[in-house]
């Protein structure tokens, strides 16, 4: 009894401290908390968590970045904001800084780590955050930083992400305790999440991230290396590694070649006339057995200028380095008994063509499949691996028809299957074998792998949504780890396409399976899958949510691969085939089995006839192969010629055939000059539609020899002194031909000076029964301007006759005399040695000189060509003027037959006088008063009278004055005075009774006298310069002493009297000295223009620059001022907040100076404004603190300096600011107070409570039990 007794004590002893443990839970309890991954990439990783507290919603976000590359550095930039676009404040992180209302890492790292924590108010429940990541690349020598700070945003994000409260995905459950977390939780889904860079998507890009991150496309990728063929030029353009028909040396071809072999095949020569189409090949693929093979050459006929063309192009069975394909095959529980029966017939058609070009020790095809549903339990799937034995073909058919159709349709895990298969057959990726997969499938998907990630995409369908991870496998540790996850309807009640509700992905929401699915297509195109689809009566069902049949069908063929030269978004565009019948469906697989088996499909060629050659036949197509083919379409136009739909697959060969003829008339062909049979590249596009390829053919050359009759010819020049008036030009010489009565161009030469005159036609026919001749063009003439009509040595000519000097062209220079009378004033003739002579000049700087009249006065200008000429006087008779220049124009005749000499406009003779000379005397004023490269700055010039004065005796007598002024530009000449040399003359400055301009100093005279003999040829020259002096003034603070610092006054100085902006933004010296410069009489007025902030603004004032009395300087007066500026009154704001930043009530605060004659106490509201404040020191002390609240523990001292400045003693609960205005000066302190301690937090809110209540009720009823126990056991004692 009494070991039961202490047993059930124990038991009570355990269970009471299991209660008293559960009492104490309120210790260990934590805020539900949630995290959230916004992105995830190698270079940079993004999420947050969220937690409710007392003190309000806090987010903490979690940043992580990777610089891209060893020679690169990065530097993020944030910017967060709440719902009503408010930016916050920012919390303290080491790192980082605010600028513009970013949030800005303060240097470029390759890698940094941080934690933001942000607390809002309880209603704020979301938060924006717009994130930039800047790049900048190191020198790849010394791995020194650019020296150019990079700001260009490698994200490209323009909408915020969004962080929200309460918000899960990929989320960590809340917890109380590690013992109380759910054993059912099911494990947040990271290890298999679909990433943009992750080995299973190592092609997909983030949308918008810069083009260097990239992934290679690979569906679209070249097949083949373009052969380029080789031309010489030294003799036109021919082939240079080349080869000639046996007997022909009139064509020049290109030798063949394959693409993997450096060179060409060597083969010189070899007879077309047997051509067994084995010779001459460029080949493409494997160099034994190539894929595709194609040639161009040209062969002589008949007739010497005429060739015909041939271009060659064979197709093969062989894919090298071969193809793999996977079959995904839709065994949905829509794929009806008809549908189904149908479907697999079509399968087994095409594998059963496929097996009849198949060569099983070529290993050129591979085939595997998969059957797919729902992959629910009763929807089975099947796989079969790729092979290229055809047993194991006969088994994807076999396994397509033994499967029951059964279930929905998860399209986006059988591609990630199919993939699988395809990876299988090549585990490392490296056997570069064209990867094909063909879908069968009868309807749009309906369900999809849980998105975990997403980006905007607006190339993405049918959301503009990127799904850039899921959950498509089990984690790492699980025990299905490496398995793929059932599909989920993502919120429908049934199979749908579309989604009942928009599905939140992040702060993205999707709408359709479609977009899941063709995302994960995306993915296998970006790796380099080629995908096509084949629709089978698709259509929407009675419970489809959104998508209407249009819909699913651009959705179906969006997930195919789009053909390399398509330019829209049709279907058509996209290797995609729909149906509604499935008893069609064998011939839509034969576009299948045309993919496969073609390494010419839809090809095209492309090129135009060459430039000396034209087209004489249609071009005609031709079956030359083992297996006939549809001949493809040929159409020629404008010396163009392209084939079209050209489709070839083993044993078949298309040939085209055409014929040139050379332009051997062409007044641009050249004897035995090589020329091409086509421009530039001729090139075959062998798959247009899945690849960019263009093969080029090597380009034969063909060339024509005439008979060796050349025909010199020679131009003369007669009668134009060597062409001293440069006359001469260059001609074009033209060989024509007699064709019955009409001449014809055959050659053109030119000839100049650079050949001597002298050119040799190229060969020509020589026959005595052919005539030619050679005529002269220039331009559209006939004739060279001023010259006589050509003549020829001979007007016709043929072999027989011709002499060896050829055709010489002589051309006569016509010319004419010109005769004018030169007498002096009275009428008579110049005699002996005071006798005038002339120049004469042409506008090309040609002259005759010294032509001087006969005794009469006649004067003859001989031999001159048409031109216009310029006559001057350039010896000037003694005591006469020179007379002025005239102008002869000579012109030819409008019959061509001569020329004739005008003046103004007439064939008769002139006379010209020479008038006796008198001394003018020009005058000209110079100032000298620029100011900043501007005359006349100051806008005191003034007219003034120049004086011409005559010395007689010792007096001086005015004769003639002349104004100076703007308008005649400050020049002038004094009427014509004696020029005898025994007077004296000299030029005055008069402006009213003075003989200077005010605030200039006395003018200065290039002459001060002179006589007619030594008058400087340009005048006098009067220089006025203006006289300036400087003004300074002293600007300083209410102490004495000078502004100091980046913020100093600014000044501007006015000339108030004409208005004039002198100087503006002048600031004081470190002295306080303010000082202008250069300044000339007038009034001024100095303005204060930037006032440092805190200060009020100085009065203008005025000064004044003025002449001395002697007239030889300028002074300034108000010498020596100093101006003070007085400092703004403050006004101190003090705001009371929380910790978190929340205005209260409830405070007391008391400002007193040092002297006690301010002390002011303020107790109302959440801010307490002092007002009143001048320079000195004051204390701040918090009188009251706020219920609950702990106060300042001491005073705040601030302290108002004379320059404006303000200090605050640091505290670590109290902020400062200071703005400084016009007119007042304001202190902002915000004093946060912390709450009294002791008080625990009540987060575990109302269940806490309850809890707490069970806890005493069970300890009482357990106390109860216990003493009821111990009764009872005594009386039974």
């Amino acid at each position: 009894m009494l070991r039961g007794k202490l047993q059930f004590l124990i038991v009570l002893g355990v269970i009471f401290s299991s209660l008293v443990g559960l009492l104490d839970v309120k210790t260990q309890t934590f805020a539900e908390t949630s995290s959230n991954v916004l992105i995830d990439e190698p270079f940079l990783n993004v999420s947050y968590d969220t937690e409710q507290t007392e003190e309000g919603n806090v987010f903490r976000v979690n940043l992580k970045r990777e610089a891209d590359g060893e020679q690169k550095e990065s530097r993020l930039k944030l910017k967060l904001l709440t719902e009503s676009n408010e930016v916050i404040e920012y919390p303290m992180v080491n790192g980082m800084e605010k600028k513009d209302d970013w949030f800005i890492e303060k240097e470029f790292t390759s890698s940094a780590k941080y934690v933001l924590k942000v607390v809002l108010p309880k209603k704020e429940k979301k938060l924006q955050l717009f994130i930039e990541l800047n790049e900048q690349s190191l020198n790849n020598q010394t791995k020194e930083k650019s020296t150019k700070e990079s700001n260009t945003d490698v994200l490209g994000l323009t909408e915020p992400l969004v962080l929200e409260m309460g918000k899960t995905e990929n989320s960590k459950s809340s917890k109380k305790s590690a013992s109380s977390s759910s054993a059912n939780q099911e494990a947040p889904v990271t290890a298999n999440s679909f990433s943009l860079y992750s080995d299973q998507n190592s092609q997909s890009q983030l949308a918008g991230v810069s083009a260097a991150r990239s992934s290679r496309n690979l569906v679209h990728e070249n097949f083949y290396t373009n052969k380029v063929p080789s031309y010489k030029t030294d003799n036109g353009k021919y082939p240079e590694y080349s080869w000639q028909p046996t007997g022909q040396t009139n064509v020049i071809n290109h030798q063949g070649g394959n693409e993997s072999a450096a060179g060409w095949d060597g083969l010189t020569s070899w007879n077309v006339q047997g051509d067994d189409r084995t010779n001459s090949y460029i080949h493409y693929g494997d160099a034994s057995n190539p894929n595709l093979s194609l040639r161009k050459l040209a062969m002589e006929t008949n007739k010497k200028d005429e060739f015909d063309v041939r271009l060659n192009v064979r197709g093969n069975y062989n894919y090298k380095p071969g193809v793999d394909i996977v079959f995904l095959l839709d065994n949905s529980g829509s794929m009806t008994t008809k549908k189904k029966s149908d479907a697999v017939a079509s399968i087994e058609k095409l594998i059963t063509e496929v097996k009849k070009i198949h060569v099983p020790d070529a290993d050129n095809i591979r085939m595997g499949a998969h059957v797919f549903s729902d992959y629910l339990p009763g929807s089975p799937d099947a796989t079969v691996a790729i092979s290229g034995q055809e047993s194991a073909w006969d088994n994807i058919v076999n396994q397509y028809r033994n499967l029951t159709p059964s279930g929905g349709t998860f399209t986006e895990r059988a591609l990630m299957v199919g993939k699988d298969v395809l990876d299988a057959a090549d585990p490392d990726g490296t056997d570069g074998r064209k990867k094909l997969m063909f879908i069968l499938t009868d309807g749009a998907p309906n369900l999809s792998f849980y998105p975990t990630g997403a980006v905007t995409d607006s190339s993405m369908y049918f959301d503009q949504v990127y799904i850039t991870k899921n959950s498509a496998k089990y984690p790492e540790g699980d025990p299905n780890a490496g398995k793929y996850r059932s599909g989920d309807q993502l919120g429908n009640w049934e199979y749908s396409v579309g989604l009942k509700e928009p599905w939140p992905v992040g702060s993205l929401k999707i709408t359709s399976h479609i977009t899941t699915t063709n995302s994960t297509a995306r993915n296998l195109k970006d790796a380099g899958v080629e995908i096509h689809s084949l629709a089978l009566d698709i259509g929407p069902t009675a419970t489809e949510y959104r998508h209407a049949k249009a819909d699913m069908i651009k959705g179906l063929y969006k997930m195919s691969s789009k053909k390399a030269n398509a330019t829209g978004e049709t279907q058509n565009d996209y290797f995609f085939y729909e149906t509604d019948n499935s008893e069609e469906l064998t011939e839509y697989t034969k576009n299948w089995y045309h993919t496969i088996l073609r390494t010419v499909d839809a090809g095209k060629i492309n090129f135009s006839i060459g430039n000396m050659v034209e087209l004489i036949s249609t071009p005609v197509a031709s079956s030359v192969g083992e297996t006939s083919v549809e001949l493809p379409t040929v159409t020629s136009s404008n010396g163009k010629i392209e084939v079209s739909n050209i489709n070839l697959f083993g044993g078949q060969e298309i040939q085209l055939d055409y014929k040139v003829r050379l332009k051997t008339e062409d007044a641009s062909f050249v004897s035995g000059r090589w020329y091409p049979v086509s421009t530039d590249f001729v090139e075959l596009t062998p798959t247009p539609t899945r690849t960019t390829d263009l093969l080029y053919f090597g380009i034969p050359s063909v060339r024509a020899v005439n008979e060796d009759f050349v025909i010199p010819v020679k131009k003369v020049w007669s009668n134009d002194s060597e062409d001293y008036w440069q006359k001469r030009q260059e001609i074009t010489a033209v060989l024509q031909r007699k064709n019955g009565n009409e001449w014809t161009n055959v050659h053109q030469v030119k000839l100049n000076a650079g050949n001597n005159w002298t050119a040799d036609f190229p060969a020509v026919v020589g026959k005595t029964d052919i005539d030619y001749r050679v005529i002269e063009k220039v331009g559209n003439l006939d004739k060279v301007p001023g010259y006589a009509k050509p003549e020829y040595s001979k007007t016709s000519f043929s072999s027989n006759n011709l002499g060896t000097n050829g055709i010489v062209i002589t051309n006569r220079l016509m010319t004419t005399d010109y005769t004018f009378t030169k007498l002096k004033e009275d009428g008579t003739a110049f005699t002996r040695t005071n006798k005038p002579e002339f120049t004469i000049e042409d506008t090309k700087g040609n002259k005759l000189t010294g032509i001087k009249p006969n005794d009469a006065g006649l004067v003859k200008i001989e031999g001159l060509p048409i031109g216009t000429y310029t006559v001057s006087e350039s010896v000037v008779p003694t005591g006469y003027k020179k007379m002025a220049d005239f102008t002869i124009v000579v012109t030819e005749k409008a019959d061509g037959t001569g020329v004739v000499a005008k003046v103004n406009g007439k064939e008769e003779s002139i006379t010209v006088i020479n008038e006796l000379k008198e001394i003018v005397i020009p005058v000209e004023k110079k100032w000298v008063d620029e100011r900043d490269g501007t005359a006349n700055f100051w806008k005191l010039r003034q007219t003034i009278t120049a004086v011409l004065q005559k010395k007689d005796g010792e007096n001086w007598i005015d004769l003639y004055q002349v104004s100076l002024n703007a308008t005649n530009s400050w020049k002038n000449s004094f009427p014509a005075v004696d020029r005898d040399s025994n007077i004296t003359y000299r030029v005055i400055e008069r402006v009213g009774n003075v003989e200077k301009v005010s605030g200039y100093e006395k003018p200065s005279y290039s002459q001060t006298s002179f006589q007619s003999a030594t008058l400087d040829a340009k005048g006098i020259l009067i220089t006025n310069k203006l006289m300036t002096t400087d003004y300074s003034f002293k600007k300083v603070m209410e102490n004495n002493q000078p502004f100091f610092g980046d913020s100093l006054p600014k000044f501007k100085l006015t000339e108030t009297t004409k208005n004039i902006e002198v100087i503006d933004n002048v600031a004081p010296d470190a002295s306080g000295i303010v000082e202008f410069k250069d300044l000339p009489i007038g009034t001024y007025r100095v303005s204060e223009t930037f006032v440092p902030e805190g200060f009020k603004k100085m009065d203008d004032f005025t000064f004044s620059v003025t002449e001395k009395a002697d007239g030889t300087a300028v002074i300034a007066d108000s010498t020596n001022k100093t101006v003070v500026n007085k400092l703004n009154e403050f006004k101190l704001k003090v705001i009371k907040t929380n910790e978190q930043g929340a205005e209260i009530e409830g405070a007391v605060f008391r400002l007193r100076n040092l002297s006690g004659t301010y002390n002011k106490t303020i107790s109302s509201g959440s801010t307490f404004t002092f007002t009143g404040l001048k320079s000195e020191l004051y204390f701040l002390k918090e009188v009251t603190a706020p219920d609950s609240y702990v106060g300042l523990e001491k005073e705040i001292a601030v302290d108002i300096f004379e320059s404006g400045h303000v200090g605050v003693e640091s505290h670590p609960l109290v902020t400062s600011s200071t703005k400084l205005g016009e007119t007042e000066n304001v202190i902002t302190l915000k004093v946060k107070n912390r709450r009294q301690t002791g008080v625990l937090p009540r987060t575990g809110s109302f269940g806490n409570r309850y809890f707490v209540l069970f806890s005493i009720i069970c300890l009482v009823a357990g106390s109860g039990l216990g003493a009821v126990y111990l009764y009872i056991n005594r009386r039974r004692d």
